[in-house]
C-alpha cells in the first residue's frame, strides 16, 4: 500500500472516530437537555401543587373572588405544564396520567366548593359551614398531595434516566478511543519498519552513484513513493551519463538565448501597452526612487510626460500633501523600499499636478523584486477619488443630520419620561430645569410662572447663578420689551442684552446679573402662556443654534402639559385631602371606651385612599364602630367614603340593626357610583355597659377579638356593598369583657408582602398574642411598625387600623 494511501486511511479513521464521538456527545446533550426540561416541568408541577394547597386554604377561609381567581390562574399554569410533559417510557406515562387525573379531579372538587360557597339562596348554619369547609379541605388536600407525590416521583425517574444516558455515552467513547488507539499504534509500527528499511537502501545506493559509478542502478522493490524515488534516481543517473559538452550543443544554447532576448523585448512592448490601458495611474521607479515609467493616466494626473519625468526624483513628479494640514505627505516609495512591503497612502491625501491642479487620490505602493528576491524598484498605483470624496462628504453630512434629528427625538423622549415622573408642580419644575441644562449644556436657567390676573412672574425653579430666589415675584411689564414679546408673540427669542436694541436701563440690569445672551422660551398649553423659561451662560455670549431652540421648544411643550396636569392634580388633592381628613376624624374620647386608630397611604404621591374608620355615640351607652375599604383612590374614593359613612351613621341613629344598615348602605353606594366601584366594610353596635357587640362584616377581613381565653376571628360572610342590588346581609353577636381588645383592619395589613410571601392573618394574630402589655391606644401603631419592618417599608395598599377595648379595670388576661 502506498504511503499516501496509508495516510489517507489513517485520517479517514480519525475523522470517523471524531465524528462518532461528536454525534454521541450531541445526542447526549440533546437527550439531557430534553430530560432537564421535563424535570423542570415536573418540579414546577410539584411546586404548583403546593401553592394550590395554600390558595385552596386561603379561599376556604375567606371565600373571596380574588382568592378564587388566584387559585384558577395557578391551576391553569399547572395545566400548561402538564401539556408540555413528554413521557419517554411507560413508567413515566403512567405517572403523568395519574398527575393529569388528580389535576382534573382537583378542579372538579374546587368548582364544587366554589359553587356551594356562592349559593346565596340560603344561609347555612355555622356548624354546617365548618363541616363543609373541613370536608372540602380534606378532598382538595388529597388531590394536591397526590399531584405533588407523583410529580416528585416523575422528577426522580427523569433524573435516573439522565444518569443512564451519561453512563452509556461514556462507555461508547471509551470503546471508540481504545479501538482507535490500537489501530494507530499498529499502523505506526508497520509503516516505521517498512520506511526505515527502504530509506537505508536508498542511502546506500546514493553513495555508490555519488562516487561516480553511473552504471549502478537502484533495485526498485516497492510500488509506492519510495519505489518512485528509486526509479527517479535511476533516471537521473541515465540522464547524467548522456550529457555531453559538444560544440553543436553550445551553438544551440546561444540561439536559444537570442530567442529569449527577442521574447523579452516583445514582452516589454506588451507591458507598455498594458500600462497604457490601465484606468489607474502607474509610476514605476528604480531602487533610488527615480521615475522609470509613467502610463497615460499618470501623465494626465501629474501633468508630466514620460520624457519629462523619466530619471527625475519621484517627489518632484508625484507631489502629495495632507488635505487637512496642508503639510507634505509621507513618501510611500521610501517606505516601500525600506520595509519591502505594500504601503498605502494615508487618508486625506491630495496630488498637486504640474499646473497646480489639486486632486484627492488613493494609492498603494509595492516593491519590485528580481528573481533572487532583491528589491530593484517600486511600482506606484494611484487614482483620482475627488468625486468619490465629495460624495462621501455629502453622505457624512446627511448622516450627521439624521443623527442630530435622532438625538433630538431621543432627548425629547427622555424629557417626556423625566417630566412624567413627578406629579407635584415643584417636582415638574425641578425636573424641567435639570433636563434643559442637561441637553443644552447651559449653566443657568430660570423658570417663571405667569399670573395673568396680576401680570406677575413667580420664580418656580432655578439652576446656576441665581437671578431671583425661588418663590419671588416681579412685575412682568417692567421687563425688557424683547422679553415681554416672548409672551405676547408666543414665540421663542434669543435676546442679546449687549445690542443697541436693548434700552440702557435693561442693559444695565442684565449686566448686573451677568447676562449677555439669553434664550427665552414660552411655556404654552392650549394657546395660553403658562410661563417662561430663560437660560444662558453667565458672563458669556452663548452661541444659541437653531437645534438648541428646536430642542428646548420641544421640551417646553411637554413641560407645559406636565405643569397644567400638576396644577389640576394639586387642586384635586387639596379637596380630597380636606374631605378625607374630615372623614377620618373621631372623637377625642368616649365614656366607657378606650381606642386607638391610624391610617397610612401606600404612597406619598397618593395620600387620599379608600380606607376609612368611624366611631360615634348613639346614646344609652351604645357606640357605632365602622371600618371599611373603598375601591380606588383620590377624590372619587373620598366622595364614596363620605356616602358610606353618612349612610351608616344616619340609619344607626334611626335605630336600625347592623344588617339592615349595611343593606341600606349597599343601595346608597349603587346609586352614587358606577358598576366598577365597591366597598368592603365592618359595622358593629357595641353596648359599653354589657359588652355585647352586634356586627355585620360585608366582604371585609375578619375582625380579631383578643380575649383571656385566646383569639377569636369574627367571621361573618355577608357580600360586599355597591356591586349588586337587593343583596341579603346577616349579622352576628359576641361579647367583650373588660380587658378584651377588638382589632379591625383593612386588607392592606394582611396583604403586605416580603418578596412573594404575605404578612397574613397568622402573623397578625401571633403579633397580637405576643404584644401583651401594649395599651389599646398604641396597638394600631405597633401593628403598622411590624408591617413596615416585615415588608421593608414597601406597602402595596393603604392601611387603616382601629383597636377598641371597654374602659375600666382590666381583668388578669394573661
Amino acid at each position: 500500500m502506498r504511503i499516501r494511501t496509508q495516510f489517507i486511511v489513517a485520517m479517514i479513521m480519525s475523522g470517523l472516530v471524531l465524528l462518532i464521538v461528536a454525534v454521541s456527545v450531541l445526542w447526549t446533550i440533546q437527550q439531557i437537555g430534553r430530560l432537564n426540561m421535563q424535570e423542570e416541568i415536573a418540579i414546577s408541577i410539584e411546586r404548583g401543587a403546593s401553592e394550590l394547597s395554600y390558595l385552596s386554604n386561603d379561599y376556604l377561609l375567606f371565600r373571596e373572588d380574588q382568592q378564587r381567581t388566584r387559585w384558577e390562574t395557578k391551576w391553569s399554569s399547572i395545566s400548561r405544564d402538564l401539556a408540555q410533559l413528554k413521557p419517554s417510557s411507560p413508567e413515566q406515562q403512567i405517572i403523568a396520567d395519574n398527575i393529569k387525573a388528580n389535576h382534573l379531579r382537583l378542579k372538579a372538587v374546587f368548582d364544587n366548593v366554589a359553587s356551594a360557597s356562592h349559593d346565596t339562596t340560603r344561609t347555612p348554619a355555622a356548624e354546617s359551614v365548618q363541616s363543609f369547609t373541613q370536608v372540602s379541605w380534606s378532598r382538595m388536600a388529597v388531590q394536591n398531595q397526590g399531584i405533588a407525590f407523583d410529580a416528585l416521583q416523575l422528577s426522580q425517574i427523569i433524573r435516573d434516566r439522565k444518569d443512564q444516558v451519561r453512563h452509556t455515552n461514556n462507555q461508547l467513547m471509551f470503546i471508540l478511543l481504545g479501538a482507535f488507539s490500537a489501530y494507530f499504534i499498529t499502523n505506526y509500527l508497520i509503516v516505521q519498519r517498512r520506511l526505515l528499511s527502504s530509506i537505508a537502501d536508498l542511502q546506500a545506493g546514493t553513495k555508490v552513484i555519488g562516487s561516480g559509478n553511473l552504471d549502478f542502478a537502484l533495485e526498485v522493490k516497492r510500488d509506492d513513493e519510495i519505489g518512485e524515488l528509486s526509479h527517479a534516481f535511476n533516471q537521473m543517473t541515465a540522464d547524467l551519463k548522456g550529457v555531453t559538452a559538444s560544440k553543436s550543443e553550445l551553438e544551440v544554447e546561444i540561439a536559444e538565448r537570442e530567442a529569449a532576448q527577442q521574447a523579452l523585448h516583445a514582452e516589454q512592448e506588451r507591458l507598455s501597452v498594458t500600462l497604457g490601458s490601465i484606468g489607474d495611474g502607474v509610476i514605476a521607479t528604480d531602487v533610488n526612487a527615480n521615475v522609470v515609467i509613467l502610463n497615460g493616466v499618470a501623465e494626465e494626473l501629474t501633468g508630466w510626460t514620460q520624457e519629462e519625468a523619466e530619471g527625475k526624483p519621484l517627489l518632484e513628479v508625484f507631489d502629495i500633501i495632507n488635505e487637512t494640514t496642508r503639510e507634505p505627505a509621507e513618501n510611500p516609495v521610501d517606505k516601500a523600499l525600506k520595509t519591502g512591503v505594500v504601503v498605502g497612502l494615508a487618508n486625506h491625501t491630495a496630488l498637486i499636478a504640474k499646473d497646480g491642479t489639486e486632486r484627492s487620490i488613493a494609492d498603494s505602493c509595492a516593491p519590485i523584486r528580481a528573481l533572487d528576491g532583491a528589491i530593484i524598484g517600486v511600482v506606484l498605483v494611484f487614482r483620482d477619488v475627488t468625486e468619490q470624496k465629495q460624495l462621501e462628504n455629502e453622505r457624512e453630512r446627511l448622516h450627521r443630520q439624521v443623527e442630530d434629528e435622532l438625538e433630538i427625538s431621543n432627548l425629547l423622549l427622555r424629557a417626556a419620561d423625566t417630566l412624567a415622573e413627578p406629579i407635584d408642580l415643584n417636582g415638574v419644575l425641578e425636573s424641567l430645569a435639570d433636563i434643559v441644562l442637561d441637553v443644552t449644556g447651559s449653566r443657568r436657567i430660570g423658570i417663571y410662572l405667569l399670573n395673568k390676573k396680576t401680570y406677575e412672574l413667580e420664580a418656580g425653579a432655578a439652576r446656576g447663578e441665581s437671578i431671583l430666589p425661588v418663590g419671588s415675584k416681579f412685575n412682568f411689564k417692567q421687563l425688557a420689551p424683547q422679553f415681554q414679546s416672548v409672551v405676547y408673540d408666543k414665540q421663542s427669542r434669543v435676546i442679546d442684552y449687549e445690542s443697541a436694541d436693548v434700552a440702557e436701563e435693561n442693559r444695565q440690569r442684565a449686566e448686573s446679573l451677568n447676562i449677555k445672551v439669553a434664550l427665552s422660551v414660552p411655556l404654552i398649553y392650549k394657546g395660553d402662556v403658562l410661563g417662561i423659561l430663560a437660560l444662558d451662560n453667565p458672563g458669556e455670549r452663548q452661541n444659541v443654534t437653531e437645534r438648541d431652540i428646536e430642542l428646548v421648544e420641544g421640551i417646553a411643550a411637554q413641560a407645559a402639559v406636565a405643569i397644567e396636569n400638576a396644577r389640576l392634580y394639586e387642586a384635586e388633592r387639596r379637596i380630597a385631602d380636606t374631605l378625607q381628613e374630615a372623614l377620618l376624624t373621631v372623637p377625642e374620647g368616649m365614656n366607657g371606651l378606650g381606642y386607638g386608630y391610624m391610617y397610612r397611604s401606600a404612597t406619598e404621591g397618593a395620600k387620599v385612599g379608600g380606607d376609612f374608620y368611624d366611631l360615634f355615640e348613639l346614646g344609652g351607652g351604645r357606640v357605632g364602630i365602622t371600618l371599611g375599604d373603598v375601591s380606588g383612590k383620590g377624590l372619587q374614593a373620598a366622595t364614596l367614603t363620605s356616602v358610606v359613612r353618612s349612610t351608616i351613621r344616619a340609619y344607626a341613629l334611626d335605630g336600625h340593626c347592623p344588617s339592615k344598615i349595611i343593606a341600606k348602605a349597599n343601595e346608597a353606594v349603587r346609586l352614587a357610583s358606577g358598576p366598577a366601584s365597591f366597598v368592603t366594610v365592618f359595622f358593629g353596635l357595641l353596648d359599653t355597659a354589657t359588652g355585647k357587640l352586634t356586627y355585620c362584616s360585608a366582604g371585609h377581613p375578619p375582625a380579631i377579638l383578643h380575649q383571656a381565653a385566646g383569639v377569636e376571628l369574627l367571621r361573618e360572610h355577608s357580600p360586599i356593598i355597591g356591586a349588586f342590588a337587593d343583596m341579603s346581609y346577616t349579622e352576628e353577636e359576641t361579647y367583650l369583657q373588660k380587658g378584651d381588645s377588638l382589632v379591625l383592619y383593612t386588607d392592606g395589613v394582611t396583604e403586605a408582602r416580603r418578596d412573594e410571601e404575605f404578612y397574613g392573618e397568622e402573623r397578625l394574630i401571633d403579633f397580637l398574642t405576643q404584644a401583651q402589655e401594649i395599651p389599646v391606644k398604641e396597638i394600631p401603631q405597633a401593628i403598622y411598625n411590624d408591617i413596615v419592618a416585615y415588608s421593608g417599608g414597601k406597602l402595596l395598599d393603604d392601611i387603616a387600623i382601629l383597636a377598641i377595648s371597654l374602659a375600666g379595670e382590666p381583668r388578669d388576661r394573661y
